[in-house]
């Protein structure tokens, strides 16, 4: 409930366009960051409830946060946003599965079988692809990656805990 009227909300101030977001400012970035958090978590909590999205992947336009350049003041802080990024990817992928294969509408017949297999084709690529874009610190499938910082193992755990999921 909390997290549709979060999504609701972000909507409702157009956080979702890129007019709206558009720049270099650390303000911007941060409002594409809450976005596109909402929109993962949404997008999650969709798949494990069995309920539709509230967000609609056709009125999306905001770019991904970019990662703040390193500096002495906020080198305390996650100036990375990969997990973040990859999230909202796997969640974009979420919506795909959910609406080939468990929309009421979808399939219909038997013959439509083969379009929900194409599609899930589609998705398992699409899961492949985002391994590519993964920064080292988020290889969760590489046995052999070395211990991060902390922040580093929770967000590689979490990834690859939903990666997983998502696949299956």
């Amino acid at each position: 409930l909390y997290l549709g009227h979060a999504s609701r909300s972000a909507m409702a101030l157009g956080l979702h366009r890129a007019q709206v977001v558009h720049g270099n400012s650390e303000f911007l970035n941060r409002l594409r960051l809450t976005f596109w958090t909402i929109f993962y978590m949404e997008r999650l909590m969709s798949m494990f409830t069995g309920r539709p999205s509230c967000l609609s992947d056709d009125q999306i336009d905001c770019p991904y946060p970019d990662d703040f350049p390193q500096s002495s003041e906020v080198s305390q802080k996650n100036i990375e946003f990969a997990y973040i990024r990859a999230m909202a990817s796997l969640g974009k992928i979420v919506e795909k599965v959910m609406i080939s294969n468990y929309s009421p509408t979808r399939t219909k017949k038997v013959s439509d079988l083969s379009e929900v297999n194409k599609v899930n084709n589609q998705c398992l690529e699409a899961l492949q692809n985002l391994l590519d874009t993964l920064p080292c610190y988020l290889h969760f499938f590489d046995n052999k990656a070395p211990t991060g910082e902390a922040w580093q193992e929770v967000q590689r755990s979490c990834l690859g805990l939903t990666f997983y999921v998502v696949q299956i």
